[in-house]
């Protein structure tokens, strides 16, 4: 043979592009508008589908809220009243029907002057809760210093 050797070599194909191809500009707009698309009708179509189950569970319970008002601009005539009933000496009750408004007005004037006759009285005892405690305490005051002296010498 000749000088030159002659191999065989075997043909490799070559690798295929795995890489996916570019897309236009369309196609993603495209995407984006089904994208879109498809919120919007799930938003419409979602908020219908809650306030269906909201307005289903409402009517399934016993009682359920009504809303309704009606107006007729007719206002009742007769003052609104209370009974009262208490006791006598004697034992016998006795019932009362009194004005409510009157009712009312006679037991906050009663409610105020109870609390003024309570401060009264709390200003009372705290005064000759003072003047007891004072007349106790002043006999020791000479001993407990007379002690503090002592102690704070040992």
């Amino acid at each position: 043979m000749s000088s030159l050797e002659t191999k065989s070599v075997e043909y490799i194909p070559p690798l295929k592009n795995t890489f996916p191809k570019p897309r236009g500009c369309l196609f993603r707009f495209f995407w984006i508008f089904i994208i879109i698309m498809l919120v919007f009708i799930g938003l419409i179509f979602g908020r219908q589908w809650y306030d269906s189950i909201l307005i289903r569970i409402d009517h399934n319970q016993a009682v359920h809220s009504d809303a309704s008002v009606v107006k007729t601009g007719i206002h009742s005539q007769i003052q609104p009243t209370v009974t009262l009933v208490y006791k006598l000496h004697n034992g016998k009750k006795v019932r009362v029907i009194a004005d409510a408004e009157e009712y009312s007005k006679f037991i906050n004037q009663q409610v105020s002057l109870l609390e003024k006759a309570r401060k009264q009285l709390h200003t009372k005892t705290e005064k000759q809760l003072h003047i007891a405690l004072t007349s106790t305490f002043d006999t020791m005051r000479e001993r407990i210093n007379r002690f503090a002296d002592w102690y704070f010498a040992y």
